[in-house]
């Protein structure tokens, strides 16, 4: 499993008009190869009188691309090429082309495609994704105020306001995979201070604000 890596914040739409053809970029973060392949359907039933849907996605290690009828290597490879060139993972781009009566060639599809791709990714907001685990927590409220200071050091996810303060302070966060140590043993160094458990409740993928 990746620990960290660039991608869609949530989908992106850029359109633009070359020489009389519209072309439409749409992207998406997923997480599978299924969800790619469910968002690249979407798109192109969603555009079904288009003359073209051409798509490609990089899911993890595994890549996938599709020319979708126009000539052999100048549709796919050119939107895979604007993924790699942000250094993008867990995305999945369509380019949809309304012929507008004007061949553009070979070279001017390359471009054509390619220069979407990219403009609709950076339209975008991109971000670091961020492998985190959910934890719940309970405490008493003397290891509270110790437990803030620890969590703010090491930008934990959490939000105060979403604690319940009843007998017992009760709330969960979201803890990077890589300071899930520091975490344990700060658990532990707290218990000296009153009750705190917590509970493991999954393995997910956080967004993370980028300045791009």
């Amino acid at each position: 499993m990746i620990e960290e890596f660039l991608s869609l914040r949530s989908f992106t739409r850029y359109k633009e008009k070359i020489k009389r053809s519209i072309f439409i970029g749409s992207a998406e973060v997923v997480f599978s190869e299924s969800e790619a392949k469910r968002f690249i359907k979407g798109i192109s039933n969603e555009f079904k009188n288009a003359t073209h849907n051409c798509w490609a996605y990089k899911v993890g290690e595994k890549t996938a691309y599709s020319d979708a009828g126009e000539p052999s290597g100048t549709a796919g490879r050119p939107i895979i090429g604007a993924i790699e060139k942000l250094k993008l993972n867990n995305v999945a781009v369509v380019v949809t082309r309304f012929y507008g009566g004007v061949k553009l060639g070979v070279r001017g599809l390359i471009d054509a495609y390619s220069n979407v791709a990219l403009k609709t990714l950076e339209f975008g907001d991109i971000v670091s994704y961020i492998s985190s685990y959910k934890v719940t927590l309970r405490m008493e409220y003397p290891v509270f105020d110790r437990f803030v200071k620890f969590a703010s050091k090491f930008e934990f996810d959490f939000n105060v306001k979403e604690f319940e303060f009843t007998d017992m302070i009760k709330g969960s966060i979201y803890i990077p995979e890589k300071f899930l140590d520091k975490f344990k043993s700060m658990v532990l160094d707290l218990k000296k201070y009153g009750i705190i458990e917590y509970n493991l409740d999954g393995r997910m993928y956080i967004p993370e604000k980028m300045e791009v």
